[in-house]
Protein backbone atom coordinates (compact mmCIF):
# COMPACT_ATOMS: atom_id res chain seq x y z
CA UNK A 1 0.00 0.00 0.00
CA UNK A 2 0.98 3.77 -0.94
CA UNK A 3 0.45 6.39 0.92
CA UNK A 4 -0.95 9.59 -1.37
CA UNK A 5 0.51 13.13 0.03
CA UNK A 6 0.48 16.81 -1.51
CA UNK A 7 3.71 19.02 -0.18
CA UNK A 8 3.73 23.14 -1.33
CA UNK A 9 6.52 25.28 -1.12
CA UNK A 10 7.98 28.33 -2.54
CA UNK A 11 8.27 28.54 -6.20
CA UNK A 12 11.97 30.45 -6.28
CA UNK A 13 14.44 29.69 -9.44
CA UNK A 14 10.70 29.33 -12.06
CA UNK A 15 10.52 26.20 -10.31
CA UNK A 16 7.19 23.99 -9.16
CA UNK A 17 6.13 24.65 -5.99
CA UNK A 18 2.99 22.52 -6.11
CA UNK A 19 4.17 18.57 -6.00
CA UNK A 20 2.04 15.14 -5.57
CA UNK A 21 4.14 12.17 -3.86
CA UNK A 22 3.58 8.73 -3.36
CA UNK A 23 5.22 7.11 -0.16
CA UNK A 24 5.34 3.02 0.50
CA UNK A 25 3.57 2.16 3.91
CA UNK A 26 5.76 -0.26 5.23
CA UNK A 27 9.43 1.40 4.30
CA UNK A 28 8.13 5.32 3.74
CA UNK A 29 9.84 5.49 0.52
CA UNK A 30 8.75 8.62 -1.42
CA UNK A 31 8.08 8.76 -5.44
CA UNK A 32 7.66 12.20 -7.26
CA UNK A 33 4.50 11.31 -9.24
CA UNK A 34 3.66 14.75 -10.47
CA UNK A 35 4.67 18.65 -10.01
CA UNK A 36 2.04 21.52 -10.71
CA UNK A 37 2.14 25.24 -11.46
CA UNK A 38 1.91 28.18 -9.30
CA UNK A 39 3.35 31.18 -7.08
CA UNK A 40 4.45 29.96 -3.74
CA UNK A 41 2.08 27.43 -2.69
CA UNK A 42 2.88 27.61 1.14
CA UNK A 43 0.22 25.78 2.74
CA UNK A 44 -2.37 23.12 1.66
CA UNK A 45 -5.87 21.55 2.23
CA UNK A 46 -8.51 19.15 1.66
CA UNK A 47 -11.76 19.08 1.71
CA UNK A 48 -13.37 16.62 3.97
CA UNK A 49 -14.48 14.65 0.92
CA UNK A 50 -11.21 14.52 -0.56
CA UNK A 51 -11.86 15.50 -3.37
CA UNK A 52 -10.95 19.13 -3.60
CA UNK A 53 -7.59 20.53 -2.33
CA UNK A 54 -6.91 24.16 -1.47
CA UNK A 55 -3.45 26.11 -2.11
CA UNK A 56 -2.67 29.44 -1.12
CA UNK A 57 -0.72 31.58 -3.35
CA UNK A 58 1.43 33.72 -1.26
CA UNK A 59 1.36 36.85 -3.11
CA UNK A 60 2.34 40.24 -0.91
CA UNK A 61 -0.42 42.97 -0.74
CA UNK A 62 0.72 45.54 -2.86
CA UNK A 63 -0.62 47.83 -5.55
CA UNK A 64 -0.47 45.23 -8.16
CA UNK A 65 -0.88 42.23 -6.27
CA UNK A 66 -2.90 40.63 -3.59
CA UNK A 67 -2.96 37.01 -2.42
CA UNK A 68 -5.09 34.38 -3.50
CA UNK A 69 -6.15 30.79 -2.82
CA UNK A 70 -6.45 28.14 -5.72
CA UNK A 71 -9.20 25.05 -5.90
CA UNK A 72 -7.83 21.64 -7.83
CA UNK A 73 -10.24 18.32 -7.83
CA UNK A 74 -8.42 15.40 -7.07
CA UNK A 75 -8.35 12.68 -9.57
CA UNK A 76 -8.39 8.71 -9.35
CA UNK A 77 -5.10 8.24 -8.14
CA UNK A 78 -4.66 11.13 -6.66
CA UNK A 79 -3.56 13.40 -9.46
CA UNK A 80 -4.81 17.10 -9.78
CA UNK A 81 -6.84 19.34 -12.07
CA UNK A 82 -7.38 23.06 -11.75
CA UNK A 83 -11.12 24.47 -11.06
CA UNK A 84 -10.44 28.26 -10.31
CA UNK A 85 -8.85 30.98 -7.70
CA UNK A 86 -10.27 33.98 -6.05
CA UNK A 87 -8.26 36.92 -4.30
CA UNK A 88 -8.02 36.54 -0.54
CA UNK A 89 -8.62 40.77 -0.33
CA UNK A 90 -5.13 40.28 1.58
CA UNK A 91 -1.36 39.84 1.65
CA UNK A 92 0.61 36.82 1.94
CA UNK A 93 -1.90 33.73 2.77
CA UNK A 94 -0.77 31.23 4.79
CA UNK A 95 -2.93 28.80 6.29
CA UNK A 96 -6.85 27.51 5.51
CA UNK A 97 -9.73 25.55 7.35
CA UNK A 98 -12.80 23.71 5.63
CA UNK A 99 -15.90 23.60 7.56
CA UNK A 100 -17.12 19.82 8.30
CA UNK A 101 -19.80 20.08 5.02
CA UNK A 102 -17.31 21.16 2.89
CA UNK A 103 -19.34 24.61 2.26
CA UNK A 104 -17.01 27.16 3.65
CA UNK A 105 -12.59 28.06 2.70
CA UNK A 106 -11.57 29.94 5.62
CA UNK A 107 -8.38 31.77 5.00
CA UNK A 108 -5.51 33.38 7.17
CA UNK A 109 -3.74 36.23 5.70
CA UNK A 110 -0.62 37.48 7.20
CA UNK A 111 0.20 40.62 6.00
CA UNK A 112 -2.45 42.72 6.77
CA UNK A 113 -4.49 41.07 9.37
CA UNK A 114 -7.38 39.73 7.69
CA UNK A 115 -9.06 36.51 7.38
CA UNK A 116 -12.08 35.94 4.61
CA UNK A 117 -14.24 33.23 3.87
CA UNK A 118 -15.21 31.63 0.72
CA UNK A 119 -18.54 29.77 0.15
CA UNK A 120 -17.62 26.48 -1.58
CA UNK A 121 -19.51 24.94 -4.90
CA UNK A 122 -20.73 21.52 -4.73
CA UNK A 123 -18.10 20.23 -7.08
CA UNK A 124 -15.54 22.16 -4.27
CA UNK A 125 -15.12 25.20 -6.69
CA UNK A 126 -14.34 28.43 -5.18
CA UNK A 127 -17.62 30.86 -5.12
CA UNK A 128 -17.77 34.56 -3.77
CA UNK A 129 -16.36 35.55 -0.04
CA UNK A 130 -19.33 35.34 2.42
CA UNK A 131 -17.43 37.13 5.40
CA UNK A 132 -14.63 39.47 6.19
CA UNK A 133 -12.45 39.46 9.13
CA UNK A 134 -9.52 41.89 9.67
CA UNK A 135 -7.66 42.44 13.19
CA UNK A 136 -6.12 46.35 13.90
CA UNK A 137 -3.34 46.46 16.36
CA UNK A 138 0.15 45.33 17.42
CA UNK A 139 2.00 43.40 19.69
CA UNK A 140 5.06 45.20 22.03
CA UNK A 141 8.02 43.37 19.63
CA UNK A 142 8.07 46.16 16.65
CA UNK A 143 9.68 44.47 14.04
CA UNK A 144 7.25 41.45 14.10
CA UNK A 145 4.40 42.82 15.60
CA UNK A 146 4.24 46.60 13.84
CA UNK A 147 0.32 45.41 13.02
CA UNK A 148 -2.05 42.19 13.45
CA UNK A 149 -0.66 39.02 11.70
CA UNK A 150 -3.42 36.29 10.93
CA UNK A 151 -1.70 33.14 11.24
CA UNK A 152 -4.06 30.32 11.65
CA UNK A 153 -7.53 29.58 10.82
CA UNK A 154 -8.69 25.82 12.90
CA UNK A 155 -12.23 24.67 13.72
CA UNK A 156 -12.71 23.15 17.37
CA UNK A 157 -13.34 19.76 17.75
CA UNK A 158 -17.25 20.41 18.22
CA UNK A 159 -17.43 21.68 15.13
CA UNK A 160 -19.26 25.37 16.93
CA UNK A 161 -16.15 27.60 16.87
CA UNK A 162 -13.48 28.70 14.74
CA UNK A 163 -9.97 29.64 15.91
CA UNK A 164 -8.10 31.93 14.72
CA UNK A 165 -4.43 32.50 15.91
CA UNK A 166 -3.10 35.99 15.80
CA UNK A 167 0.82 36.37 15.88
CA UNK A 168 0.68 40.65 15.93
CA UNK A 169 -1.54 40.51 18.57
CA UNK A 170 -0.71 37.09 20.85
CA UNK A 171 -4.11 36.60 20.58
CA UNK A 172 -6.47 33.67 19.77
CA UNK A 173 -10.20 34.55 19.15
CA UNK A 174 -12.87 31.99 18.85
CA UNK A 175 -15.65 32.94 16.31
CA UNK A 176 -19.42 30.75 16.60
CA UNK A 177 -19.55 29.29 12.91
CA UNK A 178 -22.37 30.63 10.99
CA UNK A 179 -24.24 27.98 8.39
CA UNK A 180 -25.21 31.14 6.35
CA UNK A 181 -22.03 33.17 6.40
CA UNK A 182 -19.11 31.12 7.55
CA UNK A 183 -18.96 33.04 11.09
CA UNK A 184 -20.27 35.05 13.49
CA UNK A 185 -18.79 37.86 15.53
CA UNK A 186 -16.03 37.25 18.42
CA UNK A 187 -17.74 34.91 21.30
CA UNK A 188 -14.18 34.85 23.64
CA UNK A 189 -10.77 35.20 23.04
CA UNK A 190 -7.05 34.46 25.35
CA UNK A 191 -3.66 35.64 24.95
CA UNK A 192 -0.16 34.16 25.13
CA UNK A 193 2.35 35.94 26.92
CA UNK A 194 3.69 39.59 25.21
CA UNK A 195 5.46 39.67 21.86
CA UNK A 196 5.32 35.39 22.55
CA UNK A 197 3.68 35.46 18.70
CA UNK A 198 0.24 33.42 18.48
CA UNK A 199 0.84 30.77 15.36
CA UNK A 200 -0.98 27.81 15.31
CA UNK A 201 -3.38 26.12 17.90
CA UNK A 202 -4.55 22.18 17.58
CA UNK A 203 -6.61 19.92 19.42
CA UNK A 204 -6.38 16.84 21.33
CA UNK A 205 -8.35 14.28 19.39
CA UNK A 206 -10.75 13.74 22.87
CA UNK A 207 -11.95 17.56 22.04
CA UNK A 208 -10.86 18.40 25.47
CA UNK A 209 -7.57 20.14 25.26
CA UNK A 210 -5.94 22.58 22.76
CA UNK A 211 -2.16 23.69 22.09
CA UNK A 212 -0.65 26.47 21.02
CA UNK A 213 2.84 27.32 19.52
CA UNK A 214 4.13 30.72 20.19
CA UNK A 215 6.23 31.19 17.60
CA UNK A 216 8.88 33.97 18.63
CA UNK A 217 8.84 32.69 22.32
CA UNK A 218 9.45 29.17 21.77
CA UNK A 219 6.45 28.22 23.61
CA UNK A 220 3.45 25.28 23.91
CA UNK A 221 0.53 26.82 25.79
CA UNK A 222 -1.77 24.32 27.20
CA UNK A 223 -5.26 24.65 27.51
CA UNK A 224 -8.15 22.99 28.41
CA UNK A 225 -11.13 23.62 25.91
CA UNK A 226 -15.25 23.40 26.00
CA UNK A 227 -17.95 25.12 24.36
CA UNK A 228 -15.83 28.14 22.87
CA UNK A 229 -14.00 28.51 26.29
CA UNK A 230 -9.88 28.49 26.94
CA UNK A 231 -9.21 27.81 30.00
CA UNK A 232 -5.51 27.96 30.82
CA UNK A 233 -3.07 24.39 32.24
CA UNK A 234 0.58 24.87 31.74
CA UNK A 235 3.09 26.33 29.77
CA UNK A 236 6.18 23.93 28.04
CA UNK A 237 9.84 25.35 26.24
CA UNK A 238 10.46 23.84 22.99
CA UNK A 239 13.65 24.65 22.94
CA UNK A 240 16.92 23.21 25.42
CA UNK A 241 17.82 24.70 28.37
CA UNK A 242 21.27 25.75 26.76
CA UNK A 243 20.19 26.90 23.20
CA UNK A 244 21.14 30.67 23.12
CA UNK A 245 21.18 30.91 19.26
CA UNK A 246 18.09 32.30 17.15
CA UNK A 247 14.78 30.70 16.52
CA UNK A 248 11.28 30.67 15.28
CA UNK A 249 8.72 27.40 16.27
CA UNK A 250 6.43 26.86 13.45
CA UNK A 251 4.54 23.66 12.86
CA UNK A 252 3.01 21.80 15.84
CA UNK A 253 0.82 18.79 15.56
CA UNK A 254 -0.64 15.65 18.21
CA UNK A 255 -0.19 11.95 16.70
CA UNK A 256 -3.09 10.32 15.89
CA UNK A 257 -3.72 8.61 18.73
CA UNK A 258 -3.13 11.97 21.17
CA UNK A 259 -0.11 10.10 23.07
CA UNK A 260 2.64 12.72 21.76
CA UNK A 261 3.21 16.45 20.68
CA UNK A 262 5.75 17.44 18.34
CA UNK A 263 6.59 20.93 17.76
CA UNK A 264 9.37 21.98 14.89
CA UNK A 265 12.06 24.61 15.80
CA UNK A 266 13.35 26.81 13.18
CA UNK A 267 17.24 27.98 14.18
CA UNK A 268 17.81 24.86 15.95
CA UNK A 269 16.04 23.01 13.21
CA UNK A 270 14.63 19.98 15.37
CA UNK A 271 11.53 18.45 16.03
CA UNK A 272 10.36 18.53 20.15
CA UNK A 273 8.30 16.00 20.99
CA UNK A 274 6.17 15.95 24.19
CA UNK A 275 4.56 12.70 26.03
CA UNK A 276 0.69 14.07 26.31
CA UNK A 277 -0.79 12.52 29.85
CA UNK A 278 -4.26 12.23 30.83
CA UNK A 279 -5.12 14.97 32.11
CA UNK A 280 -3.66 16.94 28.80
CA UNK A 281 -0.51 18.15 30.38
CA UNK A 282 2.91 17.48 28.53
CA UNK A 283 6.15 15.50 29.68
CA UNK A 284 9.27 14.24 28.80
CA UNK A 285 10.60 16.60 25.95
CA UNK A 286 13.10 14.94 23.93
CA UNK A 287 14.61 16.63 20.64
CA UNK A 288 15.62 14.96 17.34
CA UNK A 289 17.47 17.06 14.33
CA UNK A 290 14.86 17.90 11.53
CA UNK A 291 17.07 15.99 8.74
CA UNK A 292 17.43 19.99 7.29
CA UNK A 293 17.26 23.92 7.65
CA UNK A 294 14.02 25.22 8.60
CA UNK A 295 11.78 22.42 9.57
CA UNK A 296 8.29 24.86 8.42
CA UNK A 297 5.38 21.61 8.81
CA UNK A 298 5.51 18.20 9.29
CA UNK A 299 2.81 15.69 9.28
CA UNK A 300 2.22 11.90 10.73
CA UNK A 301 0.82 9.27 8.53
CA UNK A 302 -2.56 8.51 9.87
CA UNK A 303 -1.30 5.09 11.28
CA UNK A 304 0.82 6.72 13.18
CA UNK A 305 3.87 4.69 12.18
CA UNK A 306 5.92 7.75 10.46
CA UNK A 307 6.71 11.29 10.13
CA UNK A 308 7.72 13.59 7.49
CA UNK A 309 9.24 16.99 7.77
CA UNK A 310 9.51 19.79 5.58
CA UNK A 311 12.79 21.66 5.38
CA UNK A 312 12.27 24.69 4.17
CA UNK A 313 16.05 26.08 3.63
CA UNK A 314 17.71 22.97 3.00
CA UNK A 315 17.38 19.16 3.14
CA UNK A 316 14.12 18.47 1.41
CA UNK A 317 11.48 16.19 2.97
CA UNK A 318 12.47 13.45 5.38
CA UNK A 319 10.82 10.75 6.64
CA UNK A 320 11.06 9.55 10.51
CA UNK A 321 9.63 6.18 11.80
CA UNK A 322 7.67 6.58 14.78
CA UNK A 323 7.92 4.05 17.64
CA UNK A 324 5.41 2.77 19.92
CA UNK A 325 6.47 5.20 22.44
CA UNK A 326 6.38 8.70 20.08
CA UNK A 327 9.66 8.70 19.55
CA UNK A 328 10.99 9.62 16.69
CA UNK A 329 14.02 8.10 14.17
CA UNK A 330 14.97 8.92 10.75
CA UNK A 331 14.73 6.23 8.21
CA UNK A 332 17.48 7.26 5.43
CA UNK A 333 14.45 7.86 3.27
CA UNK A 334 13.07 11.20 1.77
CA UNK A 335 12.73 13.75 -1.47
CA UNK A 336 14.97 16.49 -2.46
CA UNK A 337 12.15 19.23 -3.27
CA UNK A 338 13.24 22.87 -3.18
CA UNK A 339 12.10 25.29 -0.44
CA UNK A 340 9.34 23.35 1.20
CA UNK A 341 6.95 24.10 3.51
CA UNK A 342 3.30 22.24 3.83
CA UNK A 343 2.96 18.83 3.77
CA UNK A 344 -0.46 17.13 3.78
CA UNK A 345 -1.49 13.42 3.18
CA UNK A 346 -4.76 11.29 2.15
CA UNK A 347 -6.58 10.04 5.34
CA UNK A 348 -7.07 6.63 3.93
CA UNK A 349 -3.72 5.09 1.78
CA UNK A 350 -4.16 3.28 -1.84
CA UNK A 351 -4.37 -0.05 -2.15
CA UNK A 352 -3.15 -0.17 -5.49
CA UNK A 353 -0.88 2.63 -7.00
Amino acid sequence: MRWMLYVGGYTRAGRAGLYQLAMDAETGALDIVAAYPGTDPSFLALSHSGETLYAVQEYPLGRETVGRVQAWRVLPGGGLEFINQRETGGGFPCHLAVDGDDRFLYCANYQDGSAPVFALEPDGALGGQTAFLRHLGQGPDRDRQECAHVHCVRFTPDGRFIAVCDLGLDRVSLLPFDPNLGWGEEAAFVNCPPGAGARHIAFSPCGRFAYLVCEMGGLVEVYRYAAGRLEWLQQAATLPENFTGENTAAALKLSPNGRQLTVSNRGHDSLCTFDVGEDGRLSNRRFVSSGGSCPRDFAYTADGRFLLAANQEGGGLRVFAVSAQGNLTPTGQGADLPHPSCVLLADKPLTSA
